[in-house]
């Protein structure tokens, strides 16, 4: 009987384990239209200057570039030149998400700061290639590929900064455990988790009702499917665990009422982050990736007055 029940039970996690790692991790969920995450409820106010924002980005003169990252990963970005500028934001969207999200940020870094602009699609997003999604842990790896390009493009003398949410966010928290080139003079991390495996406790516990006992096991068998399947140690996402090797100056960003990723887990990551230029940034009354649409004024201040000492 107990070899009966422990069978049962071992069976029965596979199955629980690979249907989450399916759902979390394919670049299409396979199973139902449940979503996790990353749609914000807007007002109707914020809804208007978004959609405002995405036709200003959609008219802008855009070159769609392409780009070879490790494991002969194609990606895909969005271009836009302003002028001759050698300041370049990268603007790093999150989790099943697409970069013209990030259109009120990259309006105010155009026409405010005079930035060149680079919107990647994310591997297995958009019109980038890739089956899986790592949450931060090849997607980092991306981003140093594009500062290659960038390099390659507008020079040696350029100088970039990386400005990813939620899943973006953990993207560009995960950089400094890389050797950086000196180009990258910034990093800003708004609403972004501390771990793969906190965050998907978390939504286990708030979006599926799985309580802590049984979600450790579950978490531990999809990072060993992740880990033999798509080549992704799901223990090894760890943002809050690079920032404490960062020497590049961060700025974290992130909303008082995020019911997705905590705050809590922003000034986790603050207060761990090792470098000596940095900055914490709260904006009261945001929920989930939409501090700037809620307070734009603080948003903007905080973050020019971040770029004004590090670019």
């Amino acid at each position: 009987m107990i070899i009966t029940i422990a069978l049962v039970f071992l069976i029965t996690l596979l199955l629980v384990s690979g249907y989450f790692f399916l759902f979390a991790c394919y670049r299409k969920p396979l199973f139902g239209s449940k979503k996790i995450g990353e749609t914000p409820n807007l007002t109707g106010y914020q809804m208007e200057r978004l959609l405002d924002d995405i036709e200003w980005l959609e008219a802008q003169n855009i070159e769609t570039v392409h780009y070879y990252a490790r494991k002969v990963v194609s990606l895909s970005a969005r271009l836009i030149r302003n002028k001759n500028s050698k300041k370049i934001a990268v603007l790093v969207h999150g989790y099943r998400s697409t970069p013209q999200k990030f259109a009120c940020i990259a309006r105010h870094y155009f026409e405010e700061l005079g930035y060149s602009l680079l919107l990647p699609d994310q591997r297995a997003h958009g019109e980038s290639d890739g089956r899986f999604i790592t949450f931060g842990y090849e997607e980092s790896t991306d981003m140093f590929f594009w500062a290659r390009y960038i390099q390659h493009t507008f020079g040696s003398d350029v100088k970039i900064v990386y400005h990813g949410v939620s899943m973006g966010a953990a993207t560009v928290a995960m950089m400094p455990e890389m050797h950086l080139p000196r180009c990258i003079k910034g990093l800003i991390v708004d609403c972004g988790y501390t771990s793969a495996k906190e965050i998907f406790q978390y939504i286990l516990k708030k979006d599926f009702h799985i309580p802590k006992f049984l979600a450790i096991p579950v978490i531990k068998t999809v990072s060993l499917i992740s880990e033999t399947f798509a080549d992704f140690p799901f223990d090894e996402c760890e943002p809050v665990e690079a920032v404490k090797k960062a020497k590049i100056p961060m700025l974290f960003i992130h909303g008082k009422e995020d019911k997705f990723v905590p705050c809590e887990m922003g000034i986790e990551m603050y207060e761990a982050c090792a470098c000596n230029e940095k900055d914490l940034l709260l904006i009261e009354g945001a929920g989930h990736a939409v501090s700037h649409l809620t307070d734009s004024k603080t948003y903007e201040e905080g973050l020019d007055g971040f770029l004004s000492k590090v670019m």
